[in-house]
């Protein structure tokens, strides 16, 4: 508890002590509270739910640059440019590569980074704004056990590298309770509107396979193998190498290079 403490105490001073503002205060003059403030909240609100801290600090210089992408980069540069829409419309993202090493989860950790700098604007924050990641071992243990965890209610949800669950000892039940728990979840989350992104190594027709296409309709999964439908969008990360950090960058309302010629979104 300690060690925690001591942790936010120092995550708050760099975030406040960088303000040329507030001056380190937190509060402007007339006793409203800076933004600088709000970042401190947002960004400790993401790692008291599971995000990682040297992750989320890639992102505050200009080292890191996307993944390459086959598919899908436009989705991404959405999600980018336009959070709040995200928000209010409950688009979704579901990343995969068949490859480790990609970038997947430092990508998913940039796109919550991106949110919360904006919703640390004054006008645009909420307390009642909340955030969770799960590695997917995580995700089942909770539902495995019954735990009264239901971070998986929170306003935007991580989900990571689903189908890589534990599958030892009894596949038949193991896949039963993920199966239903996923059900619960992704209907849950749909039916309230609320983003939800999914990395995975599974392409979304492997995906299917392994779940005997219980999943298909939430996870918009047509017959042919791709995905996307009102909420979902699939992006293919790929790539001859990690290019997560560099040493030296529908509902939806748009649609990918994929779905029609020419739509460049920069």
């Amino acid at each position: 508890m300690v060690t925690v403490s001591c942790e936010r105490m120092s995550l708050k001073s760099e975030i406040l002590g960088s303000c040329n503002i507030c001056k380190g205060s937190g509060y402007l003059p007339d006793s409203s509270v800076c933004s600088c403030l709000l970042k401190f909240r947002s960004y400790n609100r993401l790692i008291n739910a599971g995000f990682f801290r040297s992750t989320l600090d890639l992102f505050s210089g200009d080292k890191y640059v996307l993944p390459i992408m086959e598919s899908g980069e436009s989705f991404i540069k959405y999600f980018v440019k336009n959070p709040s829409y995200v928000e209010e419309k409950g688009l979704s993202l579901y990343i995969w590569s068949r490859d480790r090493g990609r970038g997947k989860t430092t990508l998913e950790h940039y796109l919550m980074y991106n949110a919360l700098s904006l919703f640390s604007n004054i006008d645009l924050y909420a307390s009642s704004r909340t955030y969770c990641f799960h590695h997917i071992s995580t995700f089942y243990e909770i539902f495995r056990k019954g735990l009264s965890n239901e971070d998986w209610k929170s306003t935007w949800y991580v989900l990571d590298d689903l189908g890589n669950e534990d599958r030892a000892g009894d596949l038949d039940w193991k896949k039963e309770v993920m199966v239903s728990s996923l059900q619960r979840v992704l209907h849950y989350r749909r039916d309230k509107k609320l983003p939800t992104i999914i990395s995975s190594n599974y392409s979304p027709s492997d995906l299917s396979i392994l779940y005997s296409g219980e999943l298909d309709s939430l996870l918009e999964i047509k017959f042919d193998g791709n995905l996307g439908g009102l909420l979902f969008r699939e992006v293919h990360v790929d790539g001859e190498e990690d290019l997560r950090l560099m040493e030296e960058e529908s509902a939806w309302g748009i649609v990918s290079e994929e779905e029609k010629d020419g739509n460049n979104i920069s």
